[in-house]
């Protein structure tokens, strides 16, 4: 028999501060440890006003991030990018990308790395 559907809310979760991140908090939703899966991670995170994520490499991963609310500005590879709400932002395998909020509202994102990263 294969694995079972399983449902997780972020209300149960331990948020984590991920590495190179300043004034930012994330909790990992669906993944290996959570709800058992293998082939991509999904996070909530949030970067409140005058937090970033520093630039940072993922050399084995591709990254989406979906912007819930709030603004920022993202730097993937040289290029910037406005970052709003009911927006997706790719980042391609071992691109340097970093993020930083603009404006008073803190910035929620949905982030998903496949394959999740190690």
């Amino acid at each position: 028999m294969g694995k079972e559907p399983k449902w997780v809310k972020l209300a149960d979760l331990e948020a984590f501060v991920p590495p190179l991140h300043t004034n930012s908090y994330s909790w990992a939703v669906a993944t290996k440890e959570t709800m058992g899966v293998e082939s991509v991670s999904l996070s909530v995170s949030e970067i409140q006003p005058g937090g970033s994520a520093d630039m940072d490499r993922h050399p084995d991963s591709e990254q989406l991030t979906f912007i819930l609310s709030g603004r920022g500005k993202a730097v993937v590879d040289g290029k910037e990018f406005l970052m709003e709400p009911n927006g997706c932002l790719f980042v391609p395998k071992n691109a340097e990308h970093g993020m930083e909020v603009i404006g008073k509202e803190t910035l929620r994102t949905v982030v998903i790395f496949s394959p999740p990263l190690k």
